[in-house]
């Protein structure tokens, strides 16, 4: 999975991420924080799903591999509604 050409993400630091889609004049600028952030950066790097569930379970003191993988399910189901994703 991949952002399309023109949504473009801007990386701020470990935590914080920016998301523009270029397609339209009038778009918002979605903020991507926390473990979304590591969702968007993930997706960026194009790792798979595991990598980027395993990536946050190392990175923040989350325990549950599960919650984490709603959490994803819920951040991709928000992009395809924002249809960004490629």
């Amino acid at each position: 999975m991949k952002f399309i050409d023109e949504f473009i993400v801007n990386k701020v630091n470990e935590t914080e991420s920016y998301g523009v889609d270029l397609r339209n004049s009038d778009s918002v600028v979605i903020k991507f924080s926390g473990v979304s952030s590591f969702f968007a950066q993930g997706i960026i790097s194009q790792e798979s799903e595991d990598q980027i569930i395993s990536n946050v379970l190392e990175n923040y003191e989350i325990q549950d591999k599960a919650v984490v993988a709603k959490d994803f399910s819920n951040f991709i189901s928000y992009l395809n509604k924002l249809n960004v994703l490629a």
